[in-house]
């Protein structure tokens, strides 16, 4: 048997359920290149292409998150005591520590939602009092804080 061509195909979750499937196609000459040192150079090649574009997404979210943002729907800005009334978990990211704001702790909260809707008017990021806010996804009932 003589080999004379690979696929390689990976499928990488970008979260909120998406993915991204990455694939790449190599002719193979059997009589003069060795079928795995192909494959490594394939998949070497593949995990660069994934991450250069996973850089170059971060950097549209980065980017976007500090545009600032036409407010749709007039959601009123919660007050600084208003949001220290919530509950939050400490957790910890990539990015360093941060505070969850869930709306199981805070079933009893009308804050919550009041906080949840002003940052989905501004497209799921928010800078206030001096913190970045941020949700999950636009469906959840999850945010997230850190102080700048």
């Amino acid at each position: 048997m003589k080999i004379t061509s690979i696929d390689y195909w990976r499928l990488h979750s970008l979260g909120q359920f998406e993915n991204e499937r990455i694939g790449l196609h190599a002719e193979v000459d059997p009589e003069t290149e060795n079928i795995f040192d192909c494959f490594k150079d394939l998949k070497a090649t593949e995990l660069s292409l994934q991450k250069e574009g996973y850089l170059i997404e971060e950097s549209k979210r980065v980017a976007e998150a500090e545009k600032p943002v036409t407010v749709v729907t007039g959601a009123k800005k919660p007050t600084l005591d208003e949001i220290e009334s919530l509950k939050s978990i400490e957790k910890t990211s990539s990015k360093g520590p941060y505070q969850l704001i869930t709306k199981a702790e805070n079933s009893d909260n009308p804050v919550f939602d009041k906080l949840r809707s002003y940052i989905e008017d501004h497209k799921g990021f928010v800078t206030l009092h001096d913190m970045k806010f941020w949700n999950f996804s636009q469906s959840s009932d999850k945010m997230g804080y850190r102080k700048k």
